[in-house]
C-alpha cells in the first residue's frame, strides 16, 4: 500500500515537473522576440545591400542590444518561477476539494444512518463543518423525541391495561389488588400497598388498607392510617406525590404499610385525585430510584383509579338501597293485609263519622259565610301579641288572607302613635282583664293604602274556648274624613270671616251664596244686601261685575283653576285685584259652585312698574358697555389680513363679558392674547377694559417686548391702576393670561402665561406650555418673581391653541363633572387636520351637547392658530 502511495506522489511530482516545463519554454519563446526584433531593426537601419559583419559591428555598438540578448534568459526564469507558483496555487486547490467530498461522503453516510434509526451514530469530519453541527444537533433532537416517544407509549399501554383491569372488576378488595399487582410488576418495584379514604368510628376520615404485595405475594396484614399522619397520612392530606430515596431503617415497619422483607431505597407515594377530591393512596417501594417516566405513569393512572373507586361506592349504594327498598315493599305488602282486614271494621263507623262530619260542616259554612260578609274584623291575639285567629271579613277590609295574618304580630302595619296606644291597650288588658278599651289607629293595607280602624278588645284568656285577647275591628275612615272635612270647614269659616281678601262662593246660575265682610269694605255693600243675589243685579261698579262674570263663564267652560288682574274702581282710588277663580265639584265629580278669591295687588303692581323703570336703565347702561366692550374685540376681518386659517370661540356668560380676545399688529410682530379678569358681566367688562389699555400702552413702547415683559409691566400696571400696593387696599381683583408674539418673517412663536397654558400641535402630536401660577394683580405676592418666556421655531402647518378658564371649568355631562383641560387636548388631537373654522364648530357644539340643562358657569374664550 505504502508502494502504491509512493508511486502515485512520484507520478504527481512527474506531471507537476512536466507542467513546469511546459511554462518555462513558453516565456523562454517570448523572451527570443526582443533580441530577433534588435537585429532585424539593426538591418533595416544599415541597409539590406552591407555584409553580415558590418551588421554585427553595428549591433555590438549600442549596449542596450546586450540587455536584449539576455532576454530569453530572463524571461524563462520567470516563467519558471510564475509555473511554480501556479502549480502550489492548484495543488492547494485539489487538496481542499478532495477534503470537501470526502467531508460530503461522511455527512451522507451519517445522514443515511439518522434516517434509518441510528441516533447513536457518531460523525467525524475534518475542520469546521457548520452542516455537521446543523446534522448533530439535528439528531440529538432526534433521538430525544423518540425517547419521549417511547416514554409516552410505555405510559399509554399502561393506562390501556389499568383500564382493563378497572372495568373486569367491581369488588373494592379485589381491584386494590389486581391494580397493586400490576403496577408493581409494571414499575419493577419490589412491595406496594393500596390504601381508600374510608370514614372511621369516631367520624374523622381514615386511610385504610384494601391490598399489599411484596415480593410477588399477596400480604394479608392490614392497617389503617390517620389523615396527616405518617407518610401515608402526609400524602393523603397534601393530596400531593411524595417521593422518598433516603429511607431509614426502621421506615417501612412503624410510617409506611410495607413489608419489612428488604428495605427499599426508594419509595413512591400517589394520591388517588379526581377533581381534587381524595379517594385513596397507593404506596410502592422499590430497591432502584423510581424514574421521571415511573411518577409521570402513576399520575396518569391516580385520575381513573379515584373515578372507579367513586363509582364503585356509587354503585355499593345504590345496590343497598335497593335492597333496603325491597325489604321495606315486602313488609308494607304484610301491613297491607292487616290494613284490609281493619278496613272492613272502619268501613262499618265511617257512615255514622260522614254524617256527623257533614252537620259540623254545614255548621262552619254558616260560620264561614257569616264572618266573611260581616263589616267587622276579629282577630284572636295570644298573650305575646301573635295573632291565632283571623276572621275572613279580614280579606275584604283589608286585603290580606287570614292565612298571612295568623302566626305574626301586625302592630308594625300601625301608624307609630296607633301602634303606641294598641300596644298600651293590650299591656293594660293583661293587667286588668274586665275592661272593655277602644283604640282609633291608621292600618296599612295590602295595596298599600291606609285606613282608619276602631278596634274594641277585650281579655278572654281564660275563656278556654279562646284562650286570647279579642279585637273587633271596623273600617272608620270615611267617619274620620266626614269629621275632619267638617272641622276644616269650620276653620275656613272663620279664616274667610279675618281674611284682607275678597271671598266668595257662587253657584253655576250666578247667585251669590256666601260673601265674607270684606266685600263691604272695599265696595260698601253689606253681606245681608249680597247673599242670595246673582253678580249681574249687585250695585257695584260695572268693571267690577263684567270682570268677575268673565272670570265665572271662563271657569265653567274650562274646568281649571283660573287667576285674571281685574280693575277695581273705588270712591277713593283705583285699584287693582288678582282673582283666583277655584271651581268646586260634588261627590260625582260634577262642577257645582265656583270659589272667587279677589286679592289687593295694587301696591305690589307700583313696585313693579318702579322696578321694571330700573331694570330698564339698568339694562340700558348694560347695553351701552356691551357696545363699548365689542369696540375692543378684535373684527375678523383684520387678523385674517395676517393669519390666514384661526379661530376664535367667544361665548360670554353675561351681555358682558370679563374675558376678552386682544389682538394687536406691530410692524412685522402680531400680538395675540387670550385675557381672563376677575370676575364675569359689569365688573368683568370694566376689568377688561383697564387690561386693554394697558396692553396697547405697553405695545406702543419703541421696545419690541417678549411676552414675559409685557405681563411683568402688565402687572405692576393693575397694581397701581388698582392700588393694591396699599395695605388699606382689599382690592383683589386681577386677570390670567396667556399671550403670544408672532414673528412671521423669522418664522418664531414666543409664549408667556399667567394661570394660563398653551398647546402646540405639530403632526399630530400636542405639547403643553404651563403657564406661571401667579395672576396679573390680585394681592398674591410675587417677589422679584418674573414670567417665563417660552420660544417656539414654526414650521409649515403647525398650530397652536390658548384659551381661558371658562371651557374647562364648565361643569355638565351624564354625572356633572368639569369639560377639563384633557377633553380640550383630546378633541385637538382627534381633529387637528380638520381646518380651523371647523376646529372652533367642534368645539361650540362639544360645549352645547355637555351643557345640556346646566347654565353656563363663566365667559368661554378660545383661540386657535395654524400656520
Amino acid at each position: 500500500m505504502n508502494n502504491k502511495k509512493n508511486h502515485i506522489n512520484t507520478e504527481k511530482e512527474f506531471i507537476s515537473l512536466i507542467n513546469r516545463t511546459k511554462i518555462t519554454l513558453v516565456y523562454s519563446a517570448l523572451g527570443l522576440l526582443f533580441p530577433v526584433g534588435a537585429w532585424l531593426f539593426d538591418l533595416i537601419n544599415s541597409g539590406l545591400n552591407i555584409s553580415l559583419q558590418s551588421v554585427i559591428d553595428i549591433h555590438h555598438t549600442n549596449p542596450l542590444h546586450y540587455l536584449f540578448d539576455l532576454s530569453p534568459f530572463l524571461f524563462a526564469i520567470v516563467g519558471f518561477v510564475i509555473g511554480s507558483r501556479i502549480d502550489q496555487q492548484y495543488t492547494r486547490n485539489k487538496k481542499l476539494f478532495e477534503t470537501q467530498d470526502q467531508n460530503f461522503r461522511v455527512l451522507l453516510d451519517f445522514s443515511e444512518k439518522i434516517g434509518m434509526g441510528d441516533y447513536n451514530a457518531e460523525l467525524n469530519v475534518q475542520g469546521s463543518d457548520d452542516i455537521a453541527k446543523i446534522l448533530v444537533e439535528m439528531r440529538d433532537k432526534l433521538k430525544g423525541n423518540a425517547k419521549l416517544e417511547q416514554e409516552r407509549n410505555w405510559i399509554m399501554k399502561g393506562v390501556a391495561e389499568i383500564g382493563t383491569i378497572l372495568r373486569e372488576h367491581d369488588d373494592l378488595d379485589e381491584l386494590s389488588f389486581e391494580v397493586i399487582k400490576f403496577v408493581i410488576g409494571y414499575l419493577d418495584a419490589v412491595q406496594g400497598a393500596f390504601y381508600v379514604l374510608e370514614e372511621g368510628d369516631d367520624g374523622e376520615d381514615n386511610i385504610t388498607m384494601r391490598a399489599r404485595y411484596a415480593y410477588n405475594r399477596k400480604k394479608y396484614q392490614l392497617r389503617d392510617y390517620k389523615v396527616g399522619i405518617g407518610l401515608i397520612g402526609q400524602c393523603a392530606f397534601e393530596k400531593d406525590i411524595v417521593h422518598r430515596t433516603e429511607i431509614p431503617e426502621d421506615y417501612v415497619s412503624i410510617t409506611s404499610g410495607l413489608v419489612k422483607d428488604k428495605k427499599p431505597n426508594s419509595i413512591l407515594l400517589v394520591p388517588l385525585l379526581t377533581d381534587q377530591r381524595l379517594f385513596g393512596v397507593m404506596e410502592f417501594a422499590s430497591i432502584s430510584k423510581f424514574t421521571e417516566e415511573h411518577i409521570k405513569f402513576v399520575k396518569e393512572i391516580s385520575d381513573i383509579i379515584a373515578r372507579t373507586i367513586f363509582n364503585i361506592g356509587t354503585n355499593e349504594t345504590t345496590r343497598r338501597l335497593l335492597e333496603e327498598s325491597q325489604q321495606m315493599s315486602t313488609e308494607l305488602q304484610e301491613q297491607q293485609v292487616i290494613l284490609q282486614n281493619n278496613a272492613v271494621e272502619m268501613e262499618k263507623t265511617q257512615d255514622q263519622l260522614k254524617k256527623q262530619f257533614e252537620a259540623v260542616e254545614n255548621q262552619q259554612k254558616r260560620q264561614h259565610a257569616l264572618l266573611a260578609k260581616s263589616s267587622e274584623i276579629i282577630t284572636i291575639y295570644d298573650k305575646d301579641g301573635v295573632i291565632t285567629f283571623q276572621s275572613p271579613s279580614v280579606e275584604s277590609i283589608l286585603g290580606y288572607t287570614p292565612a298571612e295574618m295568623v302566626g305574626e304580630n301586625d302592630f308594625y302595619r300601625m301608624n307609630p302613635a296607633g301602634e303606641k296606644a294598641v300596644q298600651k291597650m293590650f299591656d293594660s288588658l293583661i293587667v286588668d282583664s274586665d275592661q272593655h278599651l277602644v283604640a282609633e289607629y291608621m292600618y296599612v293595607k295590602k295595596d298599600g293604602k291606609r285606613v282608619w280602624l276602631e278596634s274594641t278588645a277585650r281579655n278572654l284568656l281564660a275563656d278556654p274556648a279562646i284562650k286570647g285577647i279579642v279585637f273587633n275591628s271596623r273600617d272608620i275612615t270615611l267617619r274620620r274624613k266626614a269629621e275632619r272635612e267638617e272641622a276644616m270647614r269650620g276653620k275656613m269659616q272663620a279664616l274667610s270671616e279675618n281674611s284682607q281678601d275678597i271671598i266668595m262662593r257662587y253657584d253655576l246660575n250666578g247667585k251669590l251664596l256666601y260673601v265674607n265682610p270684606k266685600l263691604q269694605f272695599y265696595t260698601g255693600a253689606r253681606k245681608k244686601d249680597t247673599e242670595g243675589k246673582t253678580l249681574s243685579s249687585l250695585s257695584l261698579h260695572e268693571s267690577i261685575k263684567d270682570g268677575w262674570l268673565e272670570i265665572l263663564e271662563t271657569v265653567k267652560k274650562e274646568h281649571k283653576i283660573i287667576s285674571q288682574e281685574v280693575d277695581f274702581p273705588t270712591e277713593e282710588e283705583k285699584l287693582i285685584m288678582m282673582v283666583n277663580a277655584i271651581p268646586e265639584y260634588d261627590k260625582s265629580n260634577k262642577l257645582e259652585t265656583v270659589l272667587l278669591v279677589s286679592h289687593d295687588i295694587t301696591s305690589r303692581k307700583k313696585q313693579e312698574l318702579i322696578i321694571q323703570e330700573t331694570n330698564r336703565k339698568i339694562t340700558d347702561s348694560i347695553n351701552y358697555a356691551k357696545r363699548i366692550q365689542h369696540a375692543i374685540i378684535p373684527i375678523r376681518e383684520d387678523i385674517e389680513q395676517d393669519l390666514k386659517e384661526f379661530f376664535m370661540f367667544y361665548k360670554p356668560k353675561d351681555v358682558v363679558s370679563g374675558d376678552f380676545p386682544w389682538y394687536y399688529k406691530k410692524d412685522d410682530l402680531i400680538y395675540f392674547a387670550a385675557v381672563d379678569c376677575t370676575g364675569h358681566g359689569v365688573p368683568g367688562a370694566m376689568m377688561s377694559l383697564i387690561g386693554f389699555l394697558l396692553l396697547n400702552d405697553i405695545v406702543n413702547d419703541i421696545v419690541d417686548w417678549t411676552p414675559s415683559e409685557i405681563l411683568d409691566r402688565l402687572n405692576i400696571g393693575v397694581v397701581e391702576t388698582l392700588k393694591q400696593h396699599r395695605k388699606e387696599n382689599s382690592a383683589a381683583d386681577g386677570m390670567d393670561v396667556a399671550i403670544c408674539r408672532i414673528d412671521l418673517k423669522n418664522n418664531e412663536l414666543q409664549y408667556a402665561g399667567a394661570h394660563r397654558p398653551l398647546y402646540f400641535v405639530r403632526n399630530g402630536e400636542l405639547t403643553q406650555y404651563k403657564g406661571d401660577k401667579y395672576a396679573i394683580g390680585g394681592r398674591q405676592y410675587k417677589g422679584d418673581a418674573r414670567f417665563t418666556n417660552h420660544s417656539i421655531k414654526l414650521e409649515k402647518e403647525d398650530s397652536v391653541f390658548f384659551f381661558s378658564d371658562g371651557l374647562p371649568d364648565q361643569f355638565g355631562g351624564p354625572e356633572n363633572f368639569k369639560f377639563g383641560p384633557k377633553r380640550i387636548r383630546e378633541t385637538i388631537v382627534e381633529h387637528h387636520n380638520k381646518p380651523m373654522n371647523e376646529i372652533g364648530e367642534i368645539f361650540e357644539s362639544k360645549l352645547e351637547d355637555w351643557m345640556v340643562d346646566q347654565p353656563q358657569f363663566d365667559d368661554v374664550l378660545l383661540i386657535g392658530i395654524r400656520f
